[in-house]
Formats: structure tokens, sequence, C-alpha cells
């Protein structure tokens, strides 16, 4: 069961919720000293043990031909290595890479695809990677744009904001849910019971309730902020930095709002944003 996004969408946040909702479900504590205790339920695709094995060799010393050759099998062993669903992390946009997909379809049971405003995206892409405005809004609109591998982790195909997000939605499969960061604000219960029943769990109230509880901005940082660990360990900036919409009605300049919305005009209209 792919998690799916384009990087700073909400894909942490979906994460989170379906690591407390089997927590609550099964009666468990969440462990408060443990920021990234989430990750022992929802692993990470690119940074799996299985691509060194296939490869014969760390990551970073193959081209990305090599790695994009044994991706396919690398998810296929995945899927087999897990008695039930394995809930992967995922950026890479639905695609084909050297010939080969991205996302091994035969191995996967079904998605969860996050939509957020790329002008928000913007502003978080730019925290996270340390650099302007700019240079994010050049990285979104970068058709193709590949994430390079390193030591512990695979390449990781994004391309561009409006190439991830079309890929992944734009035709209609019962097995891929498609919700938008927005609506996880706004209208939370609501949507986390959309991702339950995608899931084919039915929690009662209290335990929707509860499990977001657990899951909420707040919730994550402070324990970010308590337990002294950040989840990007060289990051200059808290991975859970506002947790907001509409930031950029304040911080994108008219010149600046006018480039994405230029770039990916057609999308964000598909999903209310214009």
């Amino acid at each position: 069961m792919w998690i799916a996004s384009y990087p700073k969408s909400g894909n942490t946040w979906c994460r989170v919720f379906i690591h407390n909702m089997a927590l609550v479900l099964s009666g468990h504590q969440a462990d408060s000293s443990k920021l990234d205790e989430f990750k022992e339920l929802s692993g990470w695709e690119i940074s799996l043990k299985l691509f060194p094995a296939k490869l014969g060799k760390p990551p970073n010393e193959c081209s990305a031909e090599e790695i994009a050759a044994v991706r396919p099998s690398v998810q296929r062993e995945l899927a087999k290595s897990h008695p039930g669903v394995a809930f992967v992390k995922t950026h890479n946009a639905l695609m084909q890479n050297y010939g080969h997909p991205t996302i091994n379809l035969s191995a996967t049971f079904g998605a969860i695809y996050i939509v957020r405003n790329p002008l928000d995206v913007c502003l978080s892409l730019a925290a996270q990677n340390n650099t302007g405005i700019d240079e994010a809004i050049d990285e979104m609109a970068c058709k193709g744009f590949v994430h390079a591998a390193s030591p512990h982790s695979a390449h990781e195909v994004y391309g561009s904001w409006t190439q991830n997000v079309f890929s992944w939605t734009r035709q209609s499969n019962p097995a891929f849910l498609i919700v938008r960061y927005e609506d996880m604000i706004t209208d939370p219960k609501a949507v986390f019971r959309r991702i339950s029943r995608h899931l084919q769990i039915n929690p009662s109230e209290e335990q929707l309730a509860e499990a977001i509880r657990r899951s909420s901005f707040d919730e994550m940082t402070s324990k970010e902020k308590d337990s002294g660990q950040k989840l990007i360990r060289k990051a200059e900036t808290p991975f859970f930095r506002v947790g907001k919409m509409d930031q950029w009605k304040t911080e994108l300049s008219d010149v600046q709002m006018n480039r994405v919305i230029a770039e990916h005009g057609e999308q964000m209209r598909r999903f209310g944003y214009l």
C-alpha cells in the first residue's frame, strides 16, 4: 500500500495517522519518547536494504539505470516479505524510468495519494532544502526531476509537481484514494475516516478521534521539540514547520505566485486551488 505524494505534501502526517490508528485499535499507547516510532509500520522504499543487496554495492555507486532496473524486483520482494499489507512511502511519480516502472503495479495493493497546493509546497520545500523560494519553484517545475541516490538510499523520480500529481490521479482507480492536504486540515474527521475505510478498517468515533489527536501537528511538533530528535538529522529547520494552509498569501510575491500558476495551473484547477 503506497503512501504517495510530491515532497512536503502531508505524506508523513498520513503515515503517522496510520501508525496511531494501528496503536489505538490494538489498545497500545504511543511511545512519546520516540519521534520516528511510526516508521516501524511504514518504510520508505528508497532506503530499504533490498537495494544494496540487489545491486551488490551502495546505491550512490550505481548508475541511475542500474537502480531503475532492479526497482521492480525490490518492490516485489518487499511485498512478499510481509505477511499482510506493507505500507510504503514514496515520492516517485507513477512513470517509467529508463524503461522500467517506478511503481511495480503487480506488487501493489493500492495507494493513498496526497495532493497539496503547490503555492504552499514551494515554501515548505525551500525550508527543507535550505534554499530560496525561487530555487524551490524551479525544482517543482523541472520535468523529470530526480532526487539523487545516496550511500543509503536509491534515487527517486519526483518529476515536476504537475507530472507527479497527474501521474497518480489521471485515471480513476478504486484502489487509489486521492486526498487533499487542505481537507486533512479543515475536516480531519471526514478525511481520516475515508483513509481508514480505504484501508478496510472501521474504527469507532472514539478510536478515530484519538488517532487524529495523537497525529495532530501540535502533538508531533511537541514530540520533535521535547525529544530533541529530528526526522531529517541534517536539516537546518524542524521537519514539522508550520502545518497550515494558505501561507503563500503572505509569503509569496506576485511574481512568484504567477510563476507557480503559469507552470501548474491546469492541475491546480483540477483540485480547486484556482
